[in-house]
Formats: C-alpha cells, structure tokens, sequence
C-alpha cells in the first residue's frame, strides 16, 4: 500500500499498487511509522547475508539514527533450532528477539523498533545453535533515518 501526502492542500491518497511522486513544492515533510522524515532527509537501508556457520555474534553496521525497521529474511530454513536475535552488545535482543522470528521456517520476519542511536553504535546478529544445525542462511535488513 502506498500514501502520499499532498502537504500544500492536505490531502491523503492511498493506493494498493506502487506509484511515483514527483516532488513540485520545497516544503514537503512526510510521516512514516510516527517518525518524522523532513525534506533531505531519506531512509537507509543495509542488507547483510547471514548462514548457520558465520562467527556469532556477526556486525550488521555501525548504525546513528533512528532504526526504522528490521527485517529478518530466512530463506534456507535452519534444519534444528537455532536462537536469532538483532541487537547490541550489551541488548543483544533489542531490535529483535529471538521470540520474534522462527529459524526453522523460510519466511520474512519483521519488527518496527523505532529506536534512536544519538552515536555510532554497532549492531549484531546473535546465532545460538542447538546440536545438529548444519544449514540455515538469510539476510539482515535494517532500515534507518
């Protein structure tokens, strides 16, 4: 679904299919997920891969801002329990705990944690592995302002 926000006359527009504004006025502000996005301002995203065998806890990015979202994209299921978590050193599960997402299921998980860095902080991916894992991969998607 996507909104657009007419500013000048205050008009909301939402649409089911994928569409293109082009910008006419220099004072556009727009609200996504209750954050403010001024003019200038645009999201970021980082994709990282991740599989079963990399070293845990595995660096995202080194993030300032606001995390928008983070999206946990499993797409070769793990073949035993394994725990995932999105987080930092010290909260390893604080932009996504492990009972968040399911690592035996393909799927896209998703979790909108609105939580602003003021300095640059790392972000990890946590692995904990039960006996027998031997494959499971994916990608970590955050997306920040």
């Amino acid at each position: 679904m996507s909104v657009i926000v007419n500013s000048s006359a205050t008009q909301v527009i939402t649409t089911e299919s994928p569409i293109v504004v082009k910008q006419e006025t220099t004072n556009v502000t727009v609200k996504f997920n209750s954050i403010l996005v001024q003019q200038g301002e645009s999201a970021n995203v980082i994709k990282v891969p991740f599989s079963y065998g990399d070293a845990t806890p595995k660096l995202i990015g080194s993030f300032v801002g606001t995390i928008l979202s983070v999206r946990l994209v499993i797409d070769q299921a793990f073949n035993a329990n394994a725990s995932l978590r999105i987080g930092t050193t010290a909260q390893p599960g604080l932009l996504m705990e492990s009972t968040e997402n399911n690592a035996i299921e393909a799927a896209e998980y998703e979790s909108t944690p609105l939580i602003k860095f003021a300095s640059p902080t790392s972000v990890f991916l946590s692995i904990a592995l039960s006996d027998g894992v031997s494959v499971g991969s994916g990608f970590v998607i955050i997306e920040r302002i």
